[in-house]
C-alpha cells in the first residue's frame, strides 16, 4: 500500500502553536488588576478625589501614600517580568498605570447635562504626579530621593544641577555642588521626573529647544482660543451649540492657571538670594479673579459669568 508522501507534516506547526498558546496562557495568568499590591491603591486614590482642589495646596504630602503603594506593586510586576523575560515597560509605564488607577475607582464617575464625562483635572494631575513620584523613588540611585516623615527629599544638586545668578544685568548658570537634602516641591518633582523619563526622540533636547516647545504650545493655545472667538463672531449660536458645562469649566481653569503662572513668574524672578538660590520653594494659588466686560463700543457691561 502506497503512503501519501505529499501529506504535510504538521508536527512542527503544532508544536509552535502549543508553545504560543502556552506563552499566551502564561501571559494572561499575570493580571495586574488582581494583584493585592495594586488593588490596595483604591483607598488612596479615593482620598485624592475627596481632597480635590486641596491637593494643590498640600504639595507632595498628599501623594506619598499612593506613591508608596505604586512602588510596592511595581516591584511585584518587576519580579514577574524578570522571571519570564518580559519587558517591564510593556506592563508598567506612566500612561498604562494611570488608566488602570482610573479604572480601579471607576473614574470619571459623573457626566454633565450634555452627557459628557466630567473630568477633574486637579485629581488627574495628582494621580500623574503620584506615579511620577513613584518612579522617582524607584530610581533613587539616580534621583537620590527619599521620604522622611511623609516629606519627599532629594539632593539639591540633583534637582537643580545649575543655579541661576544675576548681576550687572547679566544672567549666569553655575554648577550646583550642594549635596544636602532639600524638600522636593511639585516643580522639583517634574525636574526629577524629566531626568529619568523615557526619551522618545533620538536627539538630546537643549534648554533652548524646551523653551521653544513651551512657547509654541502657548501660541497654539492662544490660536485655538482666538479661533473659537472668531467662530462665535461668524455664528452667534456657535458657543451655545458647541459648548457644554465641561468645556466652560475647563476654560475657567485655563484662565486661572494662566494668571497663576504670570503671578508666579513675577514673584520667582525677584526671589533669588545673594547666592543665586530661590528663597521660596512653595507656589502661590489664585483664589479669585476680577475683570471688566465692555461691548464693541467699549461701554461697560454687567458681568454674568462666574469668577475664574
Amino acid at each position: 500500500m502506497l503512503k501519501n508522501i505529499n501529506k504535510p507534516n504538521n508536527k512542527g506547526v503544532n508544536m509552535d502553536k502549543q508553545k504560543e498558546k502556552k506563552q499566551t496562557t502564561q501571559n494572561n495568568e499575570f493580571n495586574i488588576d488582581t494583584l493585592k499590591s495594586f488593588t490596595s491603591c483604591e483607598l488612596d486614590i479615593k482620598n485624592l478625589q475627596k481632597l480635590s482642589e486641596k491637593v494643590e495646596q498640600t504639595g507632595l504630602a498628599s501623594l506619598v501614600g499612593l506613591s508608596k503603594k505604586i512602588v510596592s506593586f511595581y516591584k511585584e510586576v518587576e519580579t514577574y517580568c524578570e522571571k519570564n523575560k518580559f519587558k517591564i515597560t510593556d506592563y508598567f509605564n506612566l500612561n498604562s498605570i494611570r488608566l488602570k488607577l482610573y479604572k480601579l475607582v471607576g473614574y470619571p464617575q459623573l457626566k454633565d447635562a450634555d452627557g459628557k464625562p466630567i473630568r477633574n483635572y486637579v485629581f488627574e494631575n495628582a494621580v500623574s504626579r503620584s506615579i511620577k513620584l513613584a518612579f522617582v523613588l524607584i530610581n533613587k540611585d539616580k534621583t537620590k530621593a527619599e521620604i522622611k516623615d511623609n516629606v519627599v527629599f532629594a539632593q539639591s544638586n540633583i534637582i537643580y544641577p545649575h543655579l541661576k545668578t544675576t548681576g550687572n544685568s547679566d544672567i549666569k548658570f553655575t554648577p550646583n555642588t550642594d549635596t544636602s537634602l532639600i524638600k522636593v516641591s511639585t516643580r522639583g518633582l517634574e525636574l526629577l521626573w524629566n531626568s529619568i523619563k523615557p526619551v522618545k526622540t533620538l536627539s538630546s533636547p537643549t534648554q533652548k529647544d524646551d523653551e521653544q516647545k513651551v512657547l509654541d504650545t502657548l501660541k497654539n493655545i492662544r490660536a485655538i482660543l482666538n479661533n473659537e472667538m472668531q467662530n462665535r463672531n461668524k455664528k452667534s449660536t456657535y458657543l451655545v451649540d458647541t459648548y457644554g458645562t465641561s468645556e466652560i469649566e475647563q476654560l475657567r481653569k485655563i484662565s486661572q492657571f494662566a494668571l497663576r503662572l504670570i503671578e508666579q513668574y513675577a514673584r520667582d524672578e525677584k526671589d533669588y538670594d545673594a547666592n543665586g538660590k530661590m528663597k521660596t520653594a512653595s507656589i502661590i494659588n489664585v483664589e479669585s479673579v476680577e475683570f471688566k466686560v465692555v461691548d464693541e463700543k467699549r461701554l461697560p457691561l454687567v458681568r454674568i459669568s462666574k469668577t475664574a
